[in-house]
């Protein structure tokens, strides 16, 4: 099983520097207006890659470095989360959102690394895993109420991205091309 996970891990960590070449390659097919969130999640996919080469490395050292994870997770989960952001709001809503989403992020991470790092079933393992499941449940009722205030074409958009259904991107508002038949429209 050891070396099945390994080797997942391996397929992950291409499909990163994958995603992240692909999203730089393809930023300029995305309306002008939208190039922002393509280029944080191509910046995400970097990230990721960079560390998860790390803990490959950790992993093969024999002594995997808990740390590591927790390192890419800050600097990725709050620019997943700007990434959001940026295609839903602007202004004054944008930077207030940003800096109110990040710090909570931010202490999601923290919580779940005290927690994680700490004697489990003690009661800093639970206070860490308390605080990172409230600010998570937090950030999960957030995200899903996001995009409520978008009309027509965008709202379509954002309800499909929200629902991982990739053929049914509304390409009028995002300026792509559907993922399975190339088309403008495929539903």
């Amino acid at each position: 099983m050891e070396e099945l996970t390994y080797r997942l891990f391996m397929v992950a960590t291409v499909g990163m520097l994958a995603g992240t070449v692909f999203l730089l390659a393809s930023s300029r097919e995305v309306k002008p207006e939208h190039r922002r969130g393509v280029y944080i999640s191509a910046l995400v996919c970097g990230i990721a890659w960079y560390h998860y080469q790390k803990m490959g490395a950790s992993w093969e050292s024999g002594s995997y470095d808990t740390g590591l994870r927790y390192v890419d997770w800050v600097l990725t989960v709050p620019l997943m989360f700007v990434e959001v952001l940026a295609v839903t709001r602007k202004g004054a809503a944008y930077n207030e959102a940003v800096r109110n989403w990040g710090i909570a992020a931010t202490v999601m991470i923290g919580a779940g690394y005290y927690g994680e790092t700490s004697a489990a079933g003690s009661n800093e393992y639970w206070t860490g895993f308390v605080i990172a499941m409230a600010t998570y449940v937090w950030l999960m009722r957030n995200l899903q109420a996001e995009g409520e205030g978008l009309k027509g074409d965008e709202a379509a958009a954002f309800e499909n991205i929200k629902n991982l259904n990739p053929c049914r991107l509304d390409n009028l508002s995002f300026g792509i091309h559907c993922t399975c038949c190339r088309r403008l429209r495929c539903y």
